[in-house]
């Protein structure tokens, strides 16, 4: 988001896998060590299909709030992503080189939809001295772009105004990001200045964000603003259209609700645009609701309401799930989905309704999780644009007084109170109501970074929002999996005095990721994956088998990490799937229906 404020699912056809253990959680008590299952997690081949999960504001206070609002027993589904790291997201100033370290959502989107900084207010475009002068386009080419280029499938999907700052740096370049709708580029921003006037239609420019965004053609495009397609075109082939009209001519499936989106198919690309009624409009319905913070004690103590969304609007997991089965193909797909309210209830100072967008995003994350068990050359990525205002506090303020900020008094599931306190609020003007906290401000924290799959290891250590668009963009060379770590041990012969260094012996180990229920007709046409795991293994065979009968076998090399086993003439029943190198045999029971 700005700066400045603004007015468990299941997914269909995934079955169960057995994995040699690469896991991750919180916790590092114990005696076991990590060292080998994360060596053979590590895969450095090019993903297939990428999926990136932006929670805008979602930094570490708030992250860390909706996971001990569930209780701090319990983990969040982003918990099991076994890499983690930080990013800086700082953007630039006018001059395209002094750093502001405060940014807001479009700057920083563009930095992993570009690989480049821009100005704040800017959607994938270089920066200029001023909002009112458009900035360069060259060398601000999208990730979504490059997968349309690459033949792959795109998909788009937020919980916001779908012209809102995230999904637009995927799909438009503009000079400000207020520029929603044709009737927007000539309106006014905050400060009383002239919108994008030079790049409308009307003069020969690419047009507003919402005629971008249809010009683009993705192959889902998810979330609200309906009003913005609602208006009228005004320049151009489409001149007297509406954005939605204009969208529909050119083969679009256009629907507005839960159930329109559910009977959608993969035959015409699918916009969805929500919540056109309810009462969070441009943007779509909140999860949960609560009451907003309060100076001194702070609101009074509350359970959050949840459920709150209108069931005719999808939640963000089942926008995920449906994104999914329409962007599934060979090529492979890039997929964004933004839970967008967490920053903007962070902006109202609400606690419940920023944790509950939390956790409804994280609902999301979990979908992709199972789907990547039965698609394991999918990479997963999660982050947040920059920090936010919440922060965890004592809720005993004897002798120290209370915080100076707002605050929220929230019962969690363990029964605790919970205060989350709101301090970096700015223009006292923007109260509304009059004894509501004014608008809190974005912090100029790193973000944390979650990954998965496929090169995910690259998000290890401290690195810059930037340092995403290859590793999205799927343009990181691929790499062989690393061999197994030799140590030496030193031995010392006085007779005659030489130092011998030998290596120290590896236990080779093999396993692998295969999915267990699969249907004939699928294991005739394009095969089962397996994704290979070992250690201290020179070759692998890997052998189908139905019966006695061999279907299939293939010898690999040491740095192989996945392989498909077909079978042209598969039928109903039990195949099993070997894994054999180094001595070392695994073997999996697949079942075919």
């Amino acid at each position: 988001m700005r700066k400045l404020s603004r007015g468990r699912l299941t997914v269909g056809g995934l079955g169960t896998v057995a994995v040699l253990g690469v896991g991750a959680s919180l916790a590092l008590g114990g005696t076991a060590n990590k060292t080998q299952d994360l060596r053979a997690g590590l895969d450095g081949n090019k993903p297939r299909n990428v999926i990136f999960f932006l929670g805008d504001g979602m930094g570490t206070q708030e992250i860390t709030a909706a996971r001990y609002y569930q209780g701090v027993a319990n983990r969040l589904n982003v918990d099991s992503l076994p890499f983690t790291g930080f990013d800086t997201t700082y953007s630039v100033k006018a001059d395209g080189v002094k750093p502001d370290y405060d940014p807001d959502s479009a700057a920083t989107g563009t930095q992993w939809a570009t690989g480049k900084k821009t100005i704040d207010e800017r959607d994938s475009q270089g920066p200029s001295a001023s909002l009112t002068t458009p900035g360069d386009n060259t060398g601000y080419k999208t990730i979504l772009e490059y997968a349309q280029e690459a033949g792959k499938k795109v998909g788009n999907v937020t919980t916001a105004d779908f012209t809102d700052a995230t999904p637009a740096v995927l799909s438009a370049h503009i000079s400000n990001r207020n520029c929603g709708g044709p009737d927007n580029m000539t309106a006014t921003v905050v400060a009383a200045t002239p919108k994008c006037l030079q790049e409308s239609k009307e003069v020969g420019g690419l047009g507003s964000i919402a005629e971008q965004q249809v010009d683009h053609r993705m192959d889902v495009a998810l979330g609200g603003g309906y009003s913005r397609f609602a208006q009228t075109i005004t320049g151009g082939a489409d001149k007297g259209k509406t954005v939605i009209n204009a969208a529909q001519d050119k083969g679009i499936n256009v629907v507005t609700d839960a159930a329109g989106l559910a009977a959608a198919d993969a035959s015409k690309p699918v916009y969805g645009f929500f919540g056109k009624d309810g009462a969070n409009k441009p943007n779509m319905s909140l999860e949960w609701k609560g009451t907003q913070a309060k100076v001194g004690d702070g609101a009074a103590t509350e359970t959050c309401q949840e459920n709150q969304r209108p069931a005719n609007e999808p939640s963000l997991a089942e926008m995920t799930t449906k994104s999914l089965a329409l962007l599934d193909n060979p090529k492979g797909f890039f997929l964004q989905v933004e839970g967008a309210s967490i920053d903007k209830q962070d902006h109202s100072a609400n606690a419940c309704q920023q944790i509950g967008e939390t956790v409804a995003f994280d609902r999301a994350v979990g979908v992709a999780i199972e789907y990547q068990k039965t698609h394991p050359d999918t990479l997963i990525v999660v982050s947040a644009d920059h920090g936010h205002s919440s922060q965890i506090v004592s809720e005993d303020s004897t002798g120290t007084g209370n915080p100076t900020g707002y605050s929220n008094n929230l019962t969690t599931k363990d029964g605790q109170v919970l205060r989350m306190t709101y301090g970096t609020a700015g223009f006292q003007a923007d109260k509304a109501p009059a004894d509501a906290p004014p608008s809190q401000q974005h912090t100029g924290t790193v973000v944390p970074v979650w990954a998965s799959g496929p090169q995910a290891a690259n998000v290890l250590g401290t690195n810059d929002h930037t340092d995403l668009f290859d590793l999205l963009r799927g343009n990181k060379d691929a790499q062989a999996t690393p061999g197994p770590v030799t140590t030496t041990v030193t031995n010392t012969v006085t007779t005659p005095a030489r130092t011998v260094t030998t290596p120290a012996v590896v236990t080779p180990r093999v396993g692998a990721a295969v999915l267990r229920t699969i249907t004939a007709k699928a294991l005739k046409s394009s095969g089962i994956a397996v994704s290979i795991a070992q250690v201290g293994v020179k070759s692998l065979v890997v052998t189908l088998k139905r019966g006695t009968r061999t279907v299939t076998r293939k010898t690999l090399g040491a740095s192989a990490t996945a392989t498909t086993l077909k079978d042209p003439k598969a039928k109903k029943g039990t195949y099993k799937v070997t894994v054999a190198g180094g001595g070392k045999t695994k073997s999996y029971t697949i079942t075919v229906s």
